[in-house]
């Protein structure tokens, strides 16, 4: 191949698809069998796909291999079809290439800011060098099919690409799907082109291949047309979980049966493979200068404050639950629909009474969001903890999380890092709104991303509190690409009230305590069921407990003496779980307390209690007992609640580090 055209495929191609970082691999699902004849003519070279074919010499009128294949389907399959095939012409063939282009390029946009191009692979190189390829031969691809069968294939390649932008965990069946198709379809056509023009492939062997291919492609293409269909209007994730059973391994194998007769693209694939090499070469050579540049990124980055504690998914020595399946249903489905919601608001308010599981939900939600790919930042404030009980190192630590999200954000939030110790305002506008306002796409499509924020009204600064909720409003005011919204939770307590009066047409709110009582008696029976099984399991060698201890009485019991606060049912099964105690021993102490009408009472005096039994002398119990009362009498007096260890320190007891 000449260097003139060699480079023309590359121009071709980088219009299409933006620069990448990325090492491209080999197009496995390109290559035939290399085990036969090395002979092929010129007309099998990669200059075949990029200039236009030869007129045919064939005499014979060749056969509409398409609509053969077509007459083969079962009756049902082509009313499916029937729809999306209508006599070709080079303009609606044009139109659904470029259709396919223009949506791989919005994808490798959105990608490409998100730094994920590793993990789309080769998938958008072989998509459009398979539209490519189409493109520069568009007459003799109309003439290979008059009556339009092969739209019903480009609609299924087009709407497996649509749907995979915010499911990340599904994303590679569908992607794996419109790959292969949008391949298979272009080199098969290609192949029939070269047929149609007097090839020596021109025989029976591959008029029947090609057929067997196309009517493959075909059922394939009347599985997913009806899965489309079907789902109109509902949820998309339907489709998206509906792709695991289409049988896509079973047209791999019948075109793979068919590639030793189809020998004359292995030349393309050569050909192809060192327009590859070159343009893998480039790539690692800005690969180390990427390298290079993200190395001082670092240096940078780490002059911002990070309280690691704060984020999700960092260790903790505490048991950090989160949603089981089937609780918290409606709940979790609202947040769901907010953040689907392309007109959803900034912030989404979480506001609950103490114990009634904000933080569960919030780290349930952070959950989603990164298994989703659209997990921003997170910090989970801690009134325990000096540096996640104040806003000082809020924004610092949510840039950081940003920097890692985005990676295009590194640079100008590396270069605001002489900001992290200003005013939150500053903060806000600097590290935050500044490297935010400098994104933008090309093609002006934007990328969400969630901010979870949980208990914030365990923050000391409550002064600053309603000014956090103000600057969190502006969010979608920075003209950029990433979209940002914040779900925030807390107790509904007055600074946080205040904030979020001053923005009404800025959030949603969301109330636990208001939630239907029925609602909350499910999910407390779900919780109880399942950690008393594992408690069960847990103690079995130990004690000698019943199948189904404690029973579905006693569980009930349980529920009504939990309502509404999971944070007692949670409190309960940690009790359970002491060695010390007998299993039945510890649950018949808490249903000694079921009628008591404080729920501090219940949750707590049966702890006390034990631990009063498990002192052998009597001094030592009249000590604990003073020691006790010394500190929750300081508790209960205090106007504002304390860390332990600034507690101990006022009232002069000691405390374990």
């Amino acid at each position: 191949m000449s260097g003139k055209k060699s480079k023309g495929f590359r121009a071709r191609f980088r219009n299409h698809l933006h620069p990448r970082h990325g090492t491209p691999t080999d197009d496995k699902g390109l290559r035939a069998d290399q085990g036969g004849s090395g002979s092929t003519s010129p007309a099998a070279s990669v200059n075949q796909i990029h200039s236009p074919l030869p007129k045919t010499q064939q005499k014979r009128q060749p056969p509409n291999l398409w609509q053969a294949a077509f007459e083969k389907l079962e009756g049902k399959q082509k009313n499916i079809l029937m729809p999306n095939a209508s006599n070709s012409t080079t303009s609606d063939i044009k139109s659904a290439l470029n259709d396919i282009i223009e949506t791989v390029n919005q994808q490798s946009e959105i990608r490409k800011l998100k730094r994920e191009d590793k993990w789309f692979g080769d998938g958008p190189e072989k998509v459009l060098r398979a539209v490519l390829a189409l493109q520069a031969n568009i007459s003799a691809v109309v003439a290979c099919d008059p009556t339009g069968h092969a739209s019903s294939a480009w609609a299924a390649v087009s709407f497996g690409l649509m749907i995979t932008q915010n499911y990340r965990q599904e994303h590679a069946a569908w992607f794996e799907s419109s790959k292969f198709l949008s391949d298979t379809i272009s080199r098969m056509t290609l192949i029939e082109i070269s047929y149609r023009d007097g090839h020596p492939a021109a025989t029976d062997g591959l008029e029947d291949a090609l057929t067997q291919t196309y009517l493959e492609i075909l059922r394939y293409s009347a599985e997913v047309i009806a899965i489309q269909k079907s789902n109109k209007g509902v949820r998309i994730l339907k489709s998206i979980t509906a792709m695991t059973d289409l049988p896509l391994a079973s047209i791999k194998k019948s075109i793979e049966s068919e590639e030793l007769r189809l020998d004359k693209w292995v030349k393309v694939q050569d050909q192809i493979r060192w327009n590859e090499k070159a343009d893998r070469m480039l790539a690692q050579s800005s690969e180390i200068l990427s390298v290079v540049r993200n190395m001082d990124q670092t240096i940078a980055l780490s002059g911002l404050p990070m309280v690691h504690r704060a984020v999700f998914d960092t260790y903790t020595p505490d048991v950090e639950d989160e949603c089981l399946p089937d609780t918290r249903v409606e709940l979790r489905q609202t947040i769901a629909d907010w953040i689907d919601d392309p007109n959803g608001k900034a912030l989404f308010w979480l506001n609950g009474l103490a114990g009634t599981g904000k933080s569960t939900i919030a780290r349930t939600v952070a959950r989603e969001m990164k298994e989703r790919g659209l997990l921003g930042a997170t910090f989970f404030f801690n009134r325990s903890e000096a540096d996640r009980s104040s806003l000082k190192y809020f924004f610092p630590t949510v840039a950081r999380q940003l920097a890692d999200a985005v990676p295009d954000l590194r640079e100008s939030i590396a270069n605001a890092a002489e900001f992290a110790q200003s005013s939150i305002h500053i903060q806000f506008k600097e590290i935050i709104l500044g490297p935010l306002s400098k994104i933008k796409t090309k093609n002006g499509q934007n990328l969400l991303l969630i901010l979870v924020i949980d208990a914030v009204d365990e923050c000391h600064d409550e002064n600053h509190i309603p000014v956090l909720i103000q600057l969190l409003s502006q969010l979608q005011k920075t003209n950029s690409s990433i979209e940002l919204r914040a779900f925030v939770t807390s107790r509904p307590e007055l600074p946080l009230n205040i904030g979020f009066i001053k923005i009404p047409d800025e959030h949603q709110k969301a109330i636990l305590h208001d939630i239907q009582e029925s609602s909350i008696e499910h999910d407390l029976l779900i919780f109880f069921k399942e950690k008393l099984s594992k408690i069960r399991h847990e103690r079995d060698e130990e004690e000698d407990l019943e199948q189904d201890w404690p029973g579905a009485d006693i569980i009930q019991i349980l529920v009504a003496m939990a309502m509404p606060l999971f944070i007692f049912a949670a409190t309960v099964c940690r009790e359970l779980q002491d060695p010390q105690w007998p299993a039945k021993d510890i649950l018949n102490g808490i249903l000694e307390h079921q009628n008591e009408t404080s729920k501090l009472v219940g949750t707590y005096l049966p702890v006390l209690n034990r631990l009063l039994l498990s002192q052998k002398e009597e001094r030592r119990k009249i000590e604990l007992v003073q020691q006790i009362q010394h500190v929750l009498g300081a508790i209960v007096i205090l106007e504002d609640t304390l860390p332990v260890k600034p507690l101990a320190k006022l009232i002069d007891v000691w405390c374990a580090t």
